[in-house]
This record gives C-alpha cells, structure tokens and sequence, in this order.
C-alpha cells in the first residue's frame, strides 16, 4: 500500500513539473479540434461517394418475380385463366455511358478537395496555437515583471512612508510613491488578466486544460534561408488552398463534359430469361439477347442552359484563383516586413536592455557605497 501510495505522489509530482511544449500542444490540438474532426469525416464520407460512383463500370443483375389476376376470369367463369405468372432474370451492362466517367471523376475531385480541405484546416489551427501559445509565454513573462515592479514599487512607498514619519521625507514624496504602487498594482492586474485569458483561449483551443507554470518555450532569432521570389513560388505550388481550388477547377470541367454528355446517345448490352403461364412450375420460358441505343431527341431547353452555366461557373473560379494567389503574395510580403521588423525591434530591444543593466549595476553600486539613493 505505501508503495502504490509514493508512486502516486511521484506520478502527481512529475505531471506538476512537466512543461508543455510548442509540439506537444499542436498533437492535443490535432486530436481534439472539432472543426477539424468534422473535416476528417467529410474526406471519408467523399472517399465512399468516389467508390460508389464506380457502379456504372460494373455490370447489373436483376431478378424479378411477377402474378396478374385478370378481372376478365373472376368475371365471366368460362375463362379459365385467372391469373398469370412471370419470372425473369436479366444480366445487362452498359457499353456506352457519357455520364459514367465525369460522374466518377466529379467525385473523385471532390474527394481530393476534402481532402487538401483537412490541410487548410490544420494549418490554420497549427497557426492559432503558435499565436496563442506565443502570447501566453509572453504574457506569462510580462506579469513576472509586472510582479517585480509592484515588489519594488511597494517597497518604496513603504521606505518614503518610513522616512516621512522620522522627518527626512516630504509628503509629496509618499503620495508619488504611493501612485506608483497603484499604478503598478493595476498593471499587474491588467497583466495576470490578459495572461488568463491568453491561457484559456490556447486550453480551448487544443482541449486540455493549460496553466502558466506548464508552459515551455523560449524565443530565439533566425533568418529564412530563401529569397522572397522563392517562397512565393512555393507557396503558390504546394499551398492546399492554392491545390484545393485547382482542383475544384477540374472538378468543373467534368462537370461540363457531364452536361455535354446529355448530347450522345446511350448503348446498353443485355441477356435475359423468363418464364411465364398460369402456372410457375412447369411453365414456357425464353432467353433473350438485347441490344438498346437509346437517344433523347427533346427534353426542353434545360442540357442547354446547363452547359452555359457550367462554362461560366469555370470562367469565376478561374478569377477565384487568381484572386487567392494575389492574396497569398501580398500575405508572404506583409509576412516578412513583420518578420524583418520584428527582428530589428528585438535587437534594439536587447540593445536597450543591455544599457540598462549597466546602468542598473552602476545606481546600485553608487548605493551600496552610500552616494546614491534607493
């Protein structure tokens, strides 16, 4: 029993003290994200529709069983043939069907579009955890700060309140410090609020429930090993947005070689056998082998119309397309301004620190040696 109990407590010790990473939230997210489970089920369900879409290359079977009952017989008695039965059995395939391949290939790039549909979805939410995860380590760091500064904000409101009762202070001095306690006060209040809720916003979104002690990761620079030209070029190769609407435009096109196909005619193969009298058992039968091309001449106006709109629905995504690649280049380039900003603010920053620290080791020499003030 003690054994169990300590490594219990040992159990509960190390989940405390583990830190969750930048990957380890990505996986809970990708196994947890409702959006993209949805999208996971809508590239299976279309997985099946391209397999049923298969039945026409395959051949039919069909059996069917029949009995009449003529008024005729029930009516006058000197008929003797009150009812009649029928069975047949028919093997048929269709040897010329315009509508069997767009039908299959209509589905099969449907399939293809739900499926780059789950990468959009992915990397959207890969997105919005690297942006929620970023803002909440920040977050996290900015309320230690906030914390330190209300430590040394209230310290010193305490010191100048100490040396305003023994006469070396002004009482301008205590209440300036004292507005910097509050303001310091409400500044870590205002910071340990938007650290909450920067963490709520990561736990819903990954579906674990994520505290700031949890957190682990740390900010380094780089510098993308490609030029812009290039990242442009891949990105409108192998973005899945960019290969989804490719494909929907293909999608179209046998979507208007199914609308054309209501222009040709239809041939159909087929061997049968029947059976037929008043009696099922024993009864005449016969096999048959037919031959049916079948053409609709006039139906209305509606293969006409249809065709049209089909040429004019690939015309707008043709335009959809272009409009998503000029999208896409202007989000690489306002990309990497921000990222080239980023990385000069970051060294100006460091920059800024690093005066500061020295200027800090200096005021607190000059105090510790007694020529400074606190």
């Amino acid at each position: 029993m003690k054994k169990i109990l300590i490594v219990s407590i040992l159990f509960l010790i190390t989940a405390e003290l583990h830190a969750l990473t930048l990957d380890e939230a990505i996986s809970y997210g990708t196994k947890n994200y409702n959006p993209l489970a949805e999208q996971e089920y809508k590239k299976d369900a279309s997985l099946l529709r391209y397999k049923a879409s298969l039945d026409p290359y395959y051949p039919y079977l069909d059996i069917g069983i029949n009995y009449s009952n003529y008024i005729d017989s029930q009516i006058n008695p000197a008929i003797d043939n009150k009812g009649f039965y029928s069975g047949s059995l028919t093997l048929g395939y269709k040897i010329y069907e315009p509508k069997r391949a767009p039908l299959k290939n209509s589905q099969r790039y449907l399939y293809f579009s739900e499926k780059y549909g789950v990468d959009v979805i992915k990397n959207d939410l890969i997105r919005l955890i690297k942006d929620y995860y970023y803002k909440a380590v920040n977050d996290r760091e900015i309320a230690k700060i906030r914390e330190e500064s209300y430590r040394i904000a209230k310290k010193t409101y305490e010191l100048s309140l100490a040396k305003f009762e023994v006469g070396i202070a002004k009482i301008s001095e205590v209440s300036q410090s004292k507005v910097n306690m509050e303001n310091a006060a409400l500044e870590l209040l205002n910071a340990r609020a938007s650290l909450s809720k920067s963490l709520s916003e990561l736990s819903s979104l990954i579906g674990i429930t994520v505290k700031e002690e949890e957190l682990s990761d740390s900010f380094s620079l780089f510098t993308i090993p490609i030029q812009e030209e290039e990242i442009r070029r891949l990105a409108l190769e192998r973005r899945p947005e960019i290969v989804r609407e490719i494909i929907a435009e293909k999608r179209l096109e046998e979507e208007r070689k199914l609308s054309r196909a209501e222009f040709y005619p239809t041939l159909t193969a087929s061997l049968s056998y029947r059976r037929y009298d008043d009696k099922f058992f024993p009864s005449p039968d016969e096999s048959r082998f037919d031959i049916n091309l079948s053409y609709n001449l006039f139906s209305g106006m509606g293969k006409f119309y249809r065709s049209d709109a089909v040429k004019l629905e690939i015309e707008a995504q043709k335009k959809r397309l272009d409009e998503l690649k000029r999208n896409i280049s202007l989000e690489i380039r306002r990309s990497l301004i921000d990222l080239e900003t980023a990385i000069k603010r970051i060294q100006s920053a460091e920059e800024i620190l690093s005066a500061a620290q020295k200027t800090y080791e200096q005021t607190y020499e000059e105090y510790r040696i007694g020529r400074g003030e606190i």
